[in-house]
């Protein structure tokens, strides 16, 4: 059973409507062996950074690495390349802006910290944001590189959509890989999980 978490969407200064955004917990097996867990949602499009650089519309204080060095660690299962942000001050923001509107953003989020967030906007205004306390599994420590719990697949929903993700942190770091940029049937449901995934990776939340 997929580990579900319901986040509210925030009211913009432009009165978008107030729709429950959601998060799952779970992802698919990558296509070669180190590649790191992936989204299960078919043909979504997925940035894993493996030419060892971000995409033109990725901006801000994040950079690409390889393996574990200083103040960042690869996500654990992961020893493709990967994005931190931030690398060398204490804090920072990659902004990623896209030319359409999507409804799902997954990634893989790597030791999981309790001042790493991630927002969604559309045309600039925030319809949901969601934090590293929203995801990490009950008895996790924040921070940890190895625990699969601080290690997680991570599938958000936004039922207004979306056209622009900011990955923010507070302190070192924010690890992140294989992006997933998709739209989606019924997001508010995530009906879409039920559909051709099977093999999907998933833990019941603990109480």
């Amino acid at each position: 059973m997929l580990r579900k978490i319901a986040f509210a969407t925030l009211v913009s200064v432009a009165s978008l409507s107030a729709n429950a955004g959601q998060v799952t917990i779970g992802g698919c097996a990558g296509p070669t062996a180190g590649y790191g867990s992936t989204t299960c949602v078919a043909g979504a499009t997925v940035v894993d950074f493996n030419g060892g650089s971000a995409p033109a519309n990725f901006s801000g204080t994040g950079s690409v690495f390889s393996g574990t060095t200083g103040a960042w660690a690869e996500p654990a299962g992961d020893a493709s390349d990967y994005l931190a942000v931030t690398t060398y001050n204490p804090s920072g923001v990659e902004d990623i802006r896209l030319s359409s509107v999507n409804n799902y953003f997954g990634m893989l989020w790597g030791s999981v910290d309790n001042y790493n967030s991630v927002e969604a906007l559309l045309n600039g205004n925030v319809v949901g944001v969601v934090n590293g306390a929203d995801v990490i599994a009950a008895g996790t420590n924040f921070g940890n590189q190895q625990a699969s719990g601080s290690n997680e697949y991570v599938n958000m929903t936004f039922g207004t959509g979306y056209n622009e993700i900011k990955l923010i942190t507070g302190n070192y770091n924010f690890e992140v890989d294989n992006l997933a940029f998709a739209n989606v049937p019924e997001p508010g449901s995530f009906a879409l999980l039920g559909l051709g995934v099977a093999g999907l990776i998933a833990r019941r939340r603990r109480a």
